[in-house]
């Protein structure tokens, strides 16, 4: 977001982008989704192509990177209604899952799930939904299908909105599981070069740390 804000002097900037909605295929606001045009990102000092899979066609010149999903684990902390060792376990014992989202695009994750079930439901929200009670009511009837052999799945960022919410059912709350994710270059050696990268910068660039210095360091 920062990248449009011309007011801000980063010394070194680097541009993410989506590989499933590339520049070249969008459009200005209000046609698309872009804020400026699209030649703009030569401005970028380093451009990183993200959530691409291990078969994407690299090219010189930019980094890309996947996503690396974890292993499950209960939202809350008390036992869950159904344990789950792994991904693995679905697969074998043919449970069904319920996955739950309010992120900006959740195909990866669908695509990731789908090797481990032949019942994947899915109730996608918008990027940084607030659960209401209606969401939940809707969430219980979906479910209730599946309940005798399923399971819920969320995101990290969905469970830290889940896990405290008043509203959410607590019988439905012991089925609920947490998939980590992580971001992860698609080969060592970018990942190697990305590090040099920025370390290189910040040696270049030591005076930029006095922006963090206090202003009046207290003397004892």
């Amino acid at each position: 977001d920062a990248f449009q804000h011309r007011y801000v002097k980063p010394s070194l900037s680097i541009l993410l982008i989506d590989i499933n909605r590339p520049l070249h295929l969008d459009s200005l606001l209000p046609a698309g989704r872009l804020r400026e045009p699209a030649r703009n990102a030569n401005r970028a000092d380093i451009v990183i192509i993200t959530k691409c899979d291990e078969s994407t066609t690299v090219h010189e010149g930019k980094f890309y990177t996947t996503l690396n999903y974890g292993r499950l684990t209960p939202l809350l902390p008390c036992p869950a209604a159904v344990k789950i060792e792994d991904l693995e376990m679905i697969s074998r014992e043919d449970f069904a899952i319920l996955l739950i989202t309010g992120i900006a695009n959740p195909s990866l994750l669908i695509k990731y799930l789908n090797q481990f079930t032949g019942n994947l439901q899915t109730l996608t929200y918008p990027d940084h939904h607030r659960f209401t009670k209606r969401d939940f009511l809707q969430m219980e009837r979906r479910f209730g299908a599946i309940r005798h052999k399923g399971i819920v799945v969320t995101t990290e960022k969905d469970a830290a909105r889940l896990i405290n919410h008043p509203q959410l059912p607590a019988w439905l709350a012991q089925y609920i599981y947490v998939l980590p994710v992580e971001v992860k270059f698609l080969s060592e050696e970018q990942e190697q070069l990305f590090i040099y990268k920025i370390e290189q910068h910040v040696r270049q660039n030591q005076g930029n740390g006095i922006l963090a210095a206090p202003s009046n360091p207290r003397r004892d």
